[in-house]
């Protein structure tokens, strides 16, 4: 697989870090003469790259979970208990409210992919064994069909960019690790000023917290940790797919230049 040495964001991707980052990949792959490519050569080129069901199961996870903890959340709102903070209340339920399109979207995303994968691993062989062969501009026209379909369909653009605004990017990620850090300090619970003036730590301020809410705020938690691995899982995708797109570039440039 590429290793990827200067694309280290979804953002990072275009035309130039694309070219930047296939020339030792192309250098690899000429050193390594794998043409004519086989499936099974195209297996093991992208076999890292590969979104599995297991991969949709656990984004779909943690979509269907995402509710259930709002409302629990909205539910320690509603009650008004002093013991709670209610402006950490509502911050954690607007950061989990704004997951919700995201990972519904990368979750239809990978789907899409999945069904693709299938037809790309049985027809790439051929269409890159075919570059050299090339001769005329209709043959050439069919080709490049093809494989802009392909990287149309994979980084949602027509152009060298990743569309990534709409499903899990950098600042989800981000923003699910960060809340479950929170969440390990006490995110939930009101401080007093007296402790604030101490500057009492959680493990202080929990002892006057009834265990039956720390129980509620670790249970919130782990769900939200739960969460977190379909976040993170719908990231690696996202990450995969640029990988992907740098090898099939490399194999593309190394097959033109046979």
């Amino acid at each position: 697989m590429a290793n990827l040495l200067y694309i280290h964001k979804l953002s990072d991707l275009n035309i130039k870090s694309a070219e930047i980052e296939s020339l030792q990949l192309v250098r690899s792959i000429k050193q390594s003469s794998p043409f004519p490519l086989t499936q099974q050569k195209i297996a093991v080129l992208f076999g890292e790259t590969i979104i599995t069901n297991d991969d949709i199961a656990v984004i779909d996870g943690s979509l269907q979970l995402l509710q259930p903890t709002l409302a629990r959340l909205d539910g320690l709102l509603a009650q008004g208990n002093p013991v709670h903070e209610p402006v950490n209340l509502r911050r954690a339920i607007q950061s989990l409210n704004s997951l919700a399109a995201p990972l519904a979207n990368s979750l239809a995303y990978s789907r899409a992919i999945l069904a693709l994968q299938g037809d790309f691993l049985g027809n790439a062989a051929a269409l890159l064994n075919a570059i050299p062969t090339l001769r005329t501009s209709e043959e050439k026209s069919r080709l490049n069909s093809k494989v802009s379909m392909y990287f149309e369909s994979v980084l949602r653009s027509n152009g060298f960019t990743f569309t990534h605004r709409d499903i899990v990017f950098e600042a989800h990620t981000g923003l699910v690790l960060d809340l479950i850090g929170s969440f390990s300090k006490g995110y939930l619970f009101h401080v007093t000023l007296e402790e604030e003036l101490k500057k009492a730590t959680f493990d202080d301020i929990k002892k006057r917290i009834p265990l039956e809410k720390l129980q509620e705020s670790d249970s919130i938690a782990a769900s939200i940790a739960a969460i977190k691995e379909g976040v993170d899982r719908a990231y690696s995708i996202n990450m995969r797919m640029i990988q992907w797109a740098i090898i099939f570039l490399s194999l593309i440039k190394a097959a033109s230049s046979r």
